[in-house]
């Protein structure tokens, strides 16, 4: 009950004055500690159970290994791994996704790997941990693109993420064919109402060289917000039309979307393109 924002202090204070602190109370002050972000007294509390001499289940070590992903501790993450296996704890899938997410964002991705494919029934937090661990360390996206092979294969439908973290690998590739094929899926899966599928969608467009096709799906969009307005601008500036970046910016700004940081930097950084361009005219 105490274990809410603003109000942990109270529920360590009185797991502290517990005369006999249980398995369960070990849980719910990891796990409360872990759920909102406080990584290092997480982390913390478990040594002090170590040093108690409690044994932990699988809920505990689920929710250290949680911290860790917090904290990017990757020794920390691989000592508790490690604890694990000894305790004879069985990996089930639960606790594969959390180490599959612990080992990406920590950057190792040959471990996430391995667990990955130690897992005998995959799931879709499964393989979508996966691919997100391909998409965000050191811009793996072939081998993503190779797991979202796999997973479709093995009739796992993608979801929302998997869709985004698609868009964004083929985009970066250039593979325009394999992002209409994706851009087909999200329209047969009633996927395409979305505004971040729909800003997704245009980003990957206007990363392959398709204004025309990103300046369709942004005019379908029945409301816009600044992300989607970035998408195009992005992609006019990144292909040389820079009079139609200017004009998509005022069109913004007409419409009463207020430009973010990113936009302000786009226009200074397309008005110097242009200057820079244009003959020498005089005074």
């Amino acid at each position: 009950m105490n274990a809410k924002p603003g109000r942990l202090e109270m529920a360590q204070k009185v797991f502290e004055t517990l005369p006999n602190q249980s398995l369960v109370s070990w849980s719910s002050i990891i796990t409360a500690c872990t759920q909102h972000g406080y990584g290092h007294l997480a982390l913390q509390i478990f040594n002090e159970m170590h040093d108690a001499k409690v044994k932990p289940d699988i809920v505990i070590f689920s929710c250290t290994l949680k911290a860790c992903s917090i904290l990017r501790v990757l020794e920390h993450g691989m000592l508790i791994h490690s604890q694990m296996l000894e305790s004879g704890i069985l990996v089930d899938v639960a606790v594969g996704n959390t180490l599959i997410d612990m080992y990406g964002k920590c950057g190792n991705l040959d471990d996430a790997r391995n667990v990955f494919e130690k897992l005998s029934h995959p799931n879709l937090h499964s393989w979508g941990a996966m691919f997100s661990v391909c998409i965000h360390n050191n811009h793996h996206n072939r081998l993503a693109l190779e797991i979202l092979e796999r997973m479709q294969n093995n009739d796992v439908h993608p979801d929302k993420v998997v869709y985004t973290h698609a868009l964004q690998a083929y985009g970066a590739l250039g593979a325009i064919e394999h992002g209409k094929s994706i851009h087909n899926q999200i329209i047969q899966s009633n996927l395409d109402s979305d505004i971040s599928i729909r800003n997704s969608v245009i980003n990957m467009y206007s990363k392959c060289g398709m204004l025309e096709k990103a300046r369709e799906v942004f005019d379908e969009l029945a409301e816009r917000n600044v992300v989607s307005w970035n998408a195009l601008i992005s992609g006019y500036a990144q292909n040389g039309l820079g009079d139609e970046a200017l004009k998509c910016f005022r069109h913004m700004q007409n419409v009463g979307v207020r430009p973010d940081a990113t936009n302000q930097q786009r226009q200074k950084y397309i008005f110097l393109c242009f200057k820079s361009m244009r003959p020498n005219r005089g005074p």
